[in-house]
């Protein structure tokens, strides 16, 4: 069995992300969440230094399809 990474680099991102299956996932994702079909989590920003943000806008499909930040 093997595990996913838990870091891509900018290569592995686009070699494997191509913007048609991309704008499926968002709009299946922006269905579902205008169907109150799944929940919208909170989103978290943390200051690392000053003038540096970090921003993780967490979400999720319906089903086993998954979840994403």
């Amino acid at each position: 069995m093997t595990t996913m990474p838990t870091f891509f680099d900018a290569a592995t991102i686009e070699r494997e992300l191509d913007y048609p299956g991309c704008i499926a996932a968002v709009r299946v994702a922006m269905a579902e969440l205008s169907d109150a079909a799944v929940p919208q989590p909170l989103r978290q920003i943390a200051e690392l230094s000053p003038g540096q943000m970090l921003a993780v806008m967490p979400g999720r499909l319906g089903g086993a399809a998954g979840f994403g930040a």
